[in-house]
């Protein structure tokens, strides 16, 4: 049986990291799932392997191995808020108001008409 214990050992976050005669490290899961942990709270992968001593596309595999969810950082999905565009009915016509524009459109418009109105309106959207 293959004895990983020498003296090549070393410690991170505590925890032993045996070093096999060939000087491969056999990482322990906790050592993994505590780098996963870090990354997920916001450090980043660099600075983790860097701390951990591993290559970081090595934290990245325990990372994406994990079943933490990381989100991505820096970055934040920005939405805007589409106005709410309601037709109000001014005598036998409507009115619609998209903030400083006012459109109005008679009852008896052609289809081909509001049709062009439109694709106006969403070109300028």
């Amino acid at each position: 049986m293959l004895d990983l214990g020498t003296s090549k050992d070393h410690e991170v976050w505590g925890i032993t990291v045996a070093v096999r005669p060939n000087g491969r490290r056999c990482w322990p899961n906790a050592v993994k799932a505590l780098a996963a942990q870090k990354v997920a709270e916001g450090e980043r992968i660099e600075d983790v392997a860097l701390a951990a001593g591993a290559h970081p596309s090595l934290v990245a595999k325990w990372v994406s191995d994990s079943k933490i969810e990381v989100s991505p950082q820096g970055f934040v999905e920005v939405l805007q808020a589409k106005p709410k565009v309601e037709p109000t009915r001014i005598g036998n016509g409507y009115q619609i108001r998209l903030g400083d524009v006012e459109i109005n459109i008679a009852s008896g418009a052609l289809p081909t008409d509001l049709a062009e109105v439109l694709r106006a309106v969403r070109a300028s959207l």
